[in-house]
């Protein structure tokens, strides 16, 4: 994106460049935009903390993923966050992940800091604001440690292949003046990009030999689409999902957010040009998305599986990881990308959108909306840009009709086949089960432990069935929303209560659930069928909200309500009404009433939870 007008622009061809070294030591506030590959940790960060060094400045060093941060530490004498206070307070450097800086000792040391610098920027901000609350990320809190730390700290350095206005609006908002060092160097000319069809690719019957013989990598912005591949391509444990230690046995390393702590992945991620010439391929989500320089020659081609998780310049950060690759496959859903509308923007509302975090959260997502419809334009668009030599690699519209539908298949397969593996799951205890989350090092089988240990502590349940796991995975999705009814039992130590949720439970409570009759010791409550409308017409007249607080499956976005025939309304209400627990039978003929009821494990949940469902989020 281009920069705003407001923004101080200083123009370089290269980082190597004398005024490069000017501006680092001239400039409070500088925001480094460079494409992946140009060397800004080699030629800006690396230099400014030896400098530092010499003229005793404390120097930060903040990131977004623990590796990178590690990298730096090892790289210039700096001390790793997570050392004790003593340590840390006695240090000329640090290096520290953004979910960690609202602690208190962390604050503190941030707060003695002289010079920040804030590597993979954008994605450092958009972890936060775009992230939901969590232990391990307090969303608001950190966010205000965040914006603190910006606001206050002498000398700020931030750099990013793909800074954009939002970014430097917010710095703005906070320092007044940002110096943007942008550097038009290159490195993307001599690279071909092809854009195929994601299903074709992917149903290729030879594609674990494409994979070894000729591919090598394969990246994917989803852990879902990572670990479905690997199952279908033979690696598989005893509950017949994926295996990483299958797929070690071929020579193949896979690599992503559950696994990233066991010794292989751990040895690639601390040393990777030394660790991949083990290997015969490698396989990896977007734990290894930046940062990453691997220069060692592995391959000549990088295929990315593109399913609308990163933008087009995330996606070709994500590629350029391995620096010698002369072409980068990007295989999107051609057939959905085509069919798929532009999805609806949402307009920043004061009233509605009342959170610190929120204004960022809406401009990022809009831009995202906009990329992703359709997506393969926004990517050929932004490849030729960017100067690659691009193509798309011809396909007929039946072939990926075709494909889509083997691919589809195979996708309810495997998710049938993690339905049983949580079923037939081995019982974890408290302590088990706290010790696999606390480690990522977890495998299907392992996530599928934790899913069932959940259930039966989520819900009261003894023996977990098929219907159970279903009704979990459903209810999951909103649970947020459930949590903040005022007749739920939530715990001391639930995670931060989001605004949006809050209110959104306490207009549905009050509007729909008490005023037809719902109360927590009743059995049920009963909706007439000429009430449907008008309750439909008051999630209508409150969408901004709703929409807002519930995940895109049930937004309204049309006045259903008005609609000749009462069919649309109702399935929404009871759309609406199932995501949160509710069972709704069918219309009577003689009483035109349908029966509505809380599911017994939602019941449970809301008298017996007893601490936040961070685990299955993340196990799912």
């Amino acid at each position: 994106m281009s920069p705003t007008l407001q923004t101080k622009t200083i123009t370089v061809d290269s980082l190597r460049s004398p005024l490069c070294s000017q501006l680092i030591n001239d400039s409070k506030t500088l925001a480094v935009r460079a494409a992946t590959g140009t060397g800004k940790t080699k030629h800006l960060f690396g230099p400014l903390a030896k400098a530092a060094r010499s003229k005793n400045k404390k120097i930060v060093y903040l990131s977004y993923l623990t590796a990178l941060v590690e990298q730096y530490c090892n790289d210039n004498f700096a001390v790793s966050y997570n050392q004790d206070l003593c340590e840390l307070e006695q240090a000329d450097a640090m290096g520290v992940v953004v979910n960690s800086i609202w602690k208190s000792h962390i604050r503190s040391v941030l707060n003695q800091a002289d010079i920040l610098i804030i590597d993979e920027f954008e994605k450092v901000l958009t972890t936060v604001v775009c992230s939901e609350p969590s232990k391990q990320l307090p969303k608001q809190q950190v966010f205000e440690s965040l914006s603190e730390v910006i606001r206050n700290v002498p000398q700020l350095i931030v750099g990013d292949a793909d800074l954009s206005d939002i970014s430097l609006g917010y710095i703005k908002e906070l320092r007044s003046e940002v110096t943007l060092l942008d550097c038009t160097e290159n490195p993307y000319s001599s690279i071909k990009a092809v854009i195929t069809d994601k299903n074709q690719y992917l149903s290729n019957v030879y594609l674990k030999e494409r994979l070894i013989e000729e591919d090598k990598v394969f990246l994917f912005d989803s852990l879902v689409t990572l670990r479905q591949v690997t199952q279908s391509l033979g690696y598989k444990d005893s509950n017949k999902l994926d295996s990483e230690d299958e797929a070690l046995k071929d020579g193949i390393l896979i690599i992503h957010a559950h696994n990233k702590d066991m010794p292989a992945q751990k040895a690639f991620l601390e040393n990777p040009n030394e660790e991949i010439k083990k290997y015969n391929a490698i396989m990896a989500s977007p734990c290894l998305s930046s940062g990453f320089s691997i220069t060692t020659h592995f391959t000549n081609k990088v295929v990315v599986f593109c399913d609308k998780t990163l933008t087009p310049l995330e996606l070709i950060n994500f590629a350029r990881r391995f620096r010698t690759a002369k072409q980068i496959w990007f295989a999107v859903d051609a057939y959905k990308d085509f069919i798929t509308p532009h999805a609806k923007e949402t307009t920043y509302k004061p009233t509605v959108h009342v959170q610190p975090t929120d204004k960022l959260n809406i401009a990022f997502n809009n831009v995202k909306k906009r990329f992703f419809a359709p997506l393969a334009l926004h990517l050929h668009l932004t490849l030729e840009e960017l100067g690659f030599m691009t193509t798309s690699a011809p396909s007929s519209f039946t072939a990926q009709l075709f494909a889509q539908k083997s691919v589809n298949l195979a996708a309810k397969a495997y998710k049938e086949l993690e339905v049983q593996a949580i079923v037939s799951s081995p019982d974890l205890t408290q302590e088990q089960a706290s010790w696999l989350w606390a480690k990522d090092r977890r495998t299907s089988s392992d996530n599928a432990s934790l899913t069932k240990f959940q259930i039966k502590r989520d819900y009261g349940v003894k023996k977990v069935t098929e219907d159970d796991v279903n009704f979990h995975f459903k209810f999951l999705v909103n649970r947020s929303v459930f949590d903040s009814f005022p007749f739920v039992n939530r715990s001391s130590d639930k995670v931060e209560i989001e605004t949006k949720h809050h209110r959104t439970a306490h207009l549905i409570y009050d509007r729909i659930l008490k005023k037809y009759g719902f109360s927590v010791d009743g059995d049920a409550f009963w909706i007439h069928k000429d009430e449907v409308r008008q309750i439909v017409k008051t999630c209508y007249v409150n969408r901004k909200l709703l929409n807002w607080a519930f995940k895109d499956s049930l937004h309204i976005s049309k006045p259903l309500h008005q609609e000749a025939k009462p069919n649309k309304a109702t399935s929404y209400l009871k759309r609406l009404l199932n995501s949160l627990g509710f069972e709704v039978g069918t219309f009577r003929s003689s009483s035109k009433k349908a029966k509505v009821e809380m599911h017994k494990n939602a019941r449970n949940y809301a008298c017996f939870n007893s601490a936040p469902s961070e685990t299955t989020k993340s196990a799912a």
